[in-house]
């Protein structure tokens, strides 16, 4: 017997996880770059700054062109192990981490390692809020 959809836990997966994620990448990408945290009050409002603009401009575009289509062939093929959440959102969070590579001019090996675990973590926790062990796609 199937399910009901539950599209709330859809839409909710889909806005809160690529916000998380661009907060994990801004954080990630500060580390590797040895930001300092001197001005903590500055800091905080760069961090929301970035973390909005980014989640917005390239979150949320990632989820919808690449994100929604793996998640609905994932449930198509009955793949809905989060292992298959991780390695597909790996492969999604390398597409902004490339992009944002060619203009820097490229070589740019932070940046994709950020990429592929930011995606992976966005996936899982998509996986997690969406919840597709309960529900058809």
């Amino acid at each position: 017997m199937k399910r009901p959809i539950n599209p709330g836990r859809l839409i909710l997966a889909t806005i809160v996880s690529p916000a998380i994620g661009g907060l994990l990448a801004f954080v990630l990408l500060t580390i590797f770059d040895q930001g300092v945290f001197d001005d903590p009050l500055g800091y905080l409002e760069f961090l929301g700054t970035v973390v909005g603009v980014g989640t917005m401009l390239i979150g949320w575009p990632t989820m919808l062109i690449v994100g929604l289509p793996l998640h609905g062939w994932l449930c198509h093929k009955n793949q809905r192990h989060w292992a298959r959440y991780a390695g597909f959102g790996a492969i999604g969070g390398l597409v902004p981490a490339l992009a944002f590579g060619l203009f820097e001019g490229g070589g740019n090996i932070p940046l994709l390692l950020v990429g592929l675990g930011v995606g992976s973590l966005t996936a899982i926790l998509f996986h997690l809020i969406r919840g597709p062990h309960l529900a058809e796609a």
